[in-house]
């Protein structure tokens, strides 16, 4: 019986001391089960290591539907003056594994919190309170009644998670990180990148000024959003032309001119696949030739179906476009991803994939979506996307040699290729990509680094990493100052440089110059 636990059972966990509130050192297997409730196909075990702890069976290969692995625990803790909790795990294999996430129990809800592993072998993770979210009505952290970890599939494979020491913290947690060398990038040729969502600059109008500050502030890359998957901000052949086109001119020419003129770099960020802002007459036409996307549940979604043919082919035509018709230094994918793992069920799907696995679907969408062949339809979904990605890199660089292809992507690996199709890891590996900007949002310094510390192992000096900042992603929106501390982080765990969300005509008033001045305005040549 774990003594320590238990003395905390019914009591205030108050001080400035951290408080141990499970060392997980069981005698056996059944007396870990009768104090950790496994729920569904939990397997608990106790591991055989010198310091102990329990080992937490994760059987994703033999259970294709199995979304997590939970084990619950009953307590009643106030957890009021706690500020950050950890964990210590060892995975066996840390592909299998998508995130890990603590659940505290209040009430009639719960405070959740999930970290995507950093690395092979034993390491801490970190949960800040200020990270969790409400589920439900949660009673308040006074009022805590219950721990929950679940631990989300990742790669379909057998594994096993070791767990041990579950402490709360009242101030910063102590964390001892195994000493790692790292190799910073220079400064001088790092990359210094705005998101800019408008696709207009800051000043719409005006790229001139949108350049002009940019450069004095030592910025040298900006991505601006001046296609998405129905509209362009240019006289597309192939995509409706947008308001902001017919308003202000050829958006994509008049940000180069500018951009060129002040040494900026300019990769064109397209919105892959989602159809917002498309005109509806568009929209409804693509939806009766079976082209958009369908849920589980037979709803209907203004998304392009990545799997239909004539949709794969607008995708890459119309980036291929841009590299065409200007002398851009790159194309940025992004959202290129299903939009959830609800998509896309649609019937063309189902032919689709019954003709590439050459195998009928016995029910449809059950056994694609929660049953046998679950992991098959997935790993079939990440398929579709790849090739987009492929063709696009193979073919711009034919179009025009020297151009750089890169994608905005979600930070939590391997959880996002089976959320939402998208296996960056795998376009790096194959050459696809030039450089990365994962979408690391978040005004939490450490869960900021831990995606970091994470994709800079997955991607393995491949690409360069330029870390996604979001400052006004967030909220309340990052200052300044909290923007340049992440910058020095990224930089510490060795990225290449930094791409901050978003350039506006706010943004460019307030963080841009406070940003020059921590960056010295020292250009660099990325």
């Amino acid at each position: 019986m774990n003594l320590a636990f238990l003395l905390l059972s019914c009591t205030l966990v108050a001080g400035d001391e951290p408080v141990l509130l499970d060392a997980f050192h069981y005698t056996d297997a059944k007396t870990a089960t009768a104090e950790w409730k496994p729920q569904g196909v939990a397997e608990v075990g106790v591991s055989t290591a010198k310091d102990g702890g329990i080992e937490l069976a994760l059987p994703f290969a033999a259970k294709p539907g199995l979304e997590r692995v939970i084990i619950d625990r009953k307590l009643n803790l106030d957890l009021s003056g706690r500020r950050e909790f950890t964990l210590d795990v060892e995975p066996d294999n840390m592909e299998a594994v998508g995130e890990v996430m603590i659940y505290f129990k209040s009430g009639e809800g719960w405070y959740g919190c999930g970290i995507p592993l950093r690395r092979p072998g034993p390491q801490t993770l970190r949960f800040v309170k200020a990270s969790f979210r409400g589920e439900g009505r949660p009673a308040g952290w006074e009022h805590v009644d219950g721990i929950r970890i679940s631990v989300w599939r990742g790669m379909g494979v057998n594994s096993s998670l070791r767990l041990s020491n579950l402490v709360a913290w009242a101030g910063r947690a102590k964390v001892v990180e195994p000493a790692m060398v790292v190799k910073r990038v220079d400064p001088a040729h790092e990359g210094r990148a705005f998101w800019n969502h408008s696709g207009t600059g800051a000043y719409p109008g005006d790229w001139e000024r949108t350049a002009k500050t940019l450069q004095e502030n030592g910025i040298n890359m900006i991505l601006p959003n001046q296609l998405w998957a129905g509209r362009a901000d240019y006289p597309s052949k192939l995509l409706p032309q947008s308001d902001t086109f017919r308003k202000y001119g050829d958006q994509v020419a008049q940000c180069l001119a500018a951009a060129h003129r002040h040494g900026l770099q300019v990769h064109v960020w397209k919105v892959n696949f989602n159809l917002g802002n498309a005109p509806k007459a568009f929209v409804e036409k693509l939806r009766r030739e079976g082209r958009t996307q369908i849920s589980a549940t037979g709803k209907a979604t203004n998304w392009l179906c990545p799997s239909h043919p004539e949709n794969f082919q607008l995708e890459v035509d119309t980036m291929l476009e841009v590299a065409r018709m200007y002398a851009v230094d790159g194309l940025h994918f992004d959202y290129i991803r299903y939009p959830d793992g609800e998509h896309c069920y649609c019937d063309g799907c189902r032919k689709r994939f019954e003709a590439d696995s050459r195998k009928p679907v016995g029910q449809w969408p059950g056994d694609c979506y929660h049953g046998s062949r679950r992991d098959e339809y997935r790993t079939w979904r990440c398929a579709q996307i790849t090739r987009v990605v492929e063709a696009v890199s193979r073919e711009a660089k034919r179009v025009r040699p020297g151009i750089k292809i890169s994608a905005a992507v979600f930070g939590a690996y391997p959880s996002c290729r089976q959320a939402v199709g998208q296996d960056w890891v795998a376009w790096v590996k194959a050459g696809y990509l030039d450089f990365l900007c994962p979408m690391d949002y978040s005004a939490g310094d450490d869960t900021f680094a831990d995606l970091v510390s994470s994709q800079m192992y997955f991607v393995g000096g491949r690409v360069p990493i330029y870390a996604g900042i979001g400052a006004t992603a967030v909220t309340p929106p990052m200052t300044a100052s909290q923007v340049i501390v992440q910058i020095e982080k990224g930089r510490a765990l060795g990225a290449s440089g930094f791409s901050i969300f978003n350039l506006d005509g706010k943004t460019i008033e307030t963080l841009v110059p406070e940003i020059g001045i921590g960056l010295k305005a020292a250009r660099g040549n990325p």
